[in-house]
């Protein structure tokens, strides 16, 4: 009786050391990831012109090393549509944003592990892209015909959604020559000017 009591309470004692240590290698494997991606540019409310291009760029850090390694792309986002992804991290990860649309956006950048099913940090900003002035010329019509001498009425509509028109220049293309320059526009935005005459 002695002796089959002190077999069980050492088989007991086995088991709870196989339980420790499962939990001990559950915890050991299951580090936290501490990478980290910053969007270098563009920076947080940041405004550009609509058309225009800029680099969108983002750096890797950890406080280990080989986390940075196990990182296989950057995905760059204008919202939730994927722009550009970056598997060469050589030198950071980077693009060149083109023909950017008007508006405000949140611009997004992802870090992925070699699988692509793990995110292992993200960063974002909002800038604002300034849509261009928009010019519309209503006199003189397209085809018309003049008589050498007389006076040509010009007349421009001019807007810009966020901001305030400050001048009108008329040129004209062939050779490209400048005829005027028009600052004082209707209540309407409508620049007139006499040509000629």
């Amino acid at each position: 009786m002695k002796v089959r009591y002190t077999v069980l309470y050492s088989l007991i004692l086995l088991l709870q050391s196989l339980i420790c240590m499962s939990v001990r290698g559950n915890v050991e494997t299951d580090k936290p990831n501490t990478v980290t991606l910053i969007i270098v540019n563009p920076v947080e409310t940041a405004i550009y012109t609509e058309g225009g291009s800029f680099t969108f760029s983002a750096s890797l850090s950890s406080p280990n090393p080989s986390e940075v390694a196990q990182v296989a792309k950057v995905s760059f986002f204008n919202g939730n549509t994927l722009l550009f992804e970056d598997t060469d991290l050589s030198d950071g990860a980077s693009f060149v944003y083109e023909n950017i649309p008007a508006g405000t956006f949140t611009l997004r950048a992802q870090a992925f592990n070699a699988s692509g099913s793990t995110l292992l940090a993200e960063d974002e900003v909002e800038i604002t892209i300034r849509a261009l002035p928009r010019a519309s010329l209503n006199l003189p019509t397209q085809g018309g015909q003049y008589v050498e001498g007389d006076p040509v009425s010009v007349r421009v509509e001019a807007t810009d959604q966020d901001g305030t028109i400050e001048r009108v220049e008329l040129y004209i293309p062939v050779p490209r020559e400048l005829i005027a320059t028009l600052t004082s526009p209707t209540p309407q935005n409508i620049f007139e000017y006499e040509w000629g005459g």
